[in-house]
């Protein structure tokens, strides 16, 4: 009888363990299944976001690029459609908002020289001549070789009479190559 009672505590003493471990495989069982759902919820949310912002940025409008903006406000050519629509037919209301765009898109993207440059020339329309100069050198620091930064500084330094300067940049950016 003894043996019995002996072997019927070792059986409960097992089962214990057993239901222990299933317990617990259970729970990570269901962790991982929450897991697994919550980020197959956040890849279709930022699908849809995504979709949606392309959507409405094709308008190519300025009511397009601003439904797109809440869409996917951490897309800088969202920002940069939007200034350039409103430049389009430019008032003078707009070139504050104008120039406040252009540098968000500058900021969430610093090393597009289009951007840059773009904001030189929103610069150069708002007065402010220091930072459009400031921006186009930093448009041809990023981007020494591109036709539309050269064209566009060329623009700026010949509308503001600084051609000598602009030779200069060529001359220097010509010793450059020459060293590489």
């Amino acid at each position: 009888m003894s043996s019995r009672l002996f072997q019927h505590d070792i059986t409960f003493q097992a089962g214990t363990r057993t239901y222990g471990r299933l317990r617990s495989m259970r729970w990570l069982d269901c962790t991982a299944r929450v897991c697994l759902i919550s980020c197959v919820w956040l890849c279709l949310s930022l699908v849809f976001s995504q979709a949606a912002a392309d959507r409405y940025s094709r308008q190519q409008t300025p009511e397009g690029f601003r439904k797109a903006i809440r869409w996917e406000p951490w897309n800088p050519d969202h920002y940069a459609g939007l200034a350039r629509a409103l430049e389009r037919p430019l008032k003078e209301g707009d070139l504050p908002e104008v120039v406040r765009l252009y540098e968000k898109a500058v900021q969430l993207s610093p090393h597009n020289a289009i951007y840059w440059a773009r904001l030189g020339q929103a610069y150069e329309w708002a007065g402010r001549l220091e930072d459009a100069q400031n921006a186009h050198e930093q448009a041809m620091f990023l981007s020494p070789s591109s036709p539309t930064v050269n064209w566009t500084i060329g623009n700026f330094y010949l509308r503001e009479g600084k051609t000598k300067l602009r030779s200069g940049m060529a001359r220097d950016r010509g010793r450059r190559a020459d060293c590489t």
